[in-house]
């Protein structure tokens, strides 16, 4: 990662250790916000989590991706009981420079509650956007 205004272009990286230094060069490239995927290629289901929140204050994290065979698919997330409330967290890069951030699930948007640095990393590292009550769990 490389700070947020670095210039685009060709650049030399020296790296000195105890027992000598490598000098090469790289090609540095404009880049945009985002998400993280659970296979950590770039495509399959999002590296994502549901935090619920139960009446009483008991969090529970759910992954979004489950393990199927070989692979990672999406998993299935329970939006019950009602008296739940749901959070969605999606993890990514590139956050840092946004004013706004919206999300779109099955057609409707939404807002996120917050969009910013998750934990203590650097903000132009990782990034946490939360969708409060993304989805409602069905009327009964």
């Amino acid at each position: 990662m490389f700070p947020a205004g670095t210039a685009t272009g060709a650049a030399t990286i020296t790296v000195n250790t105890a027992s000598g230094s490598l000098t090469t060069t790289i090609n540095i490239g404009s880049s945009t916000a985002a998400l993280f995927t659970a296979n950590n290629n770039g495509s399959g289901p999002l590296a994502a989590q549901v935090v619920t929140l139960a009446p009483g204050g008991q969090q529970t994290y759910t992954d979004t991706a489950a393990s199927s065979g070989e692979t990672l698919v999406n998993a299935r997330i329970s939006r019950s009981p009602a008296s739940d409330t749901f959070y969605l967290l999606l993890y990514g890069t590139g956050f840092d420079t946004a004013n706004s951030v919206t999300v779109t699930i099955s057609g409707k948007t939404y807002t996120p509650s917050y969009f910013g640095p998750q934990g203590g990393l650097a903000a132009s590292i990782r990034s946490t956007c939360s969708c409060r009550r993304a989805w409602q769990a069905p009327a009964r």
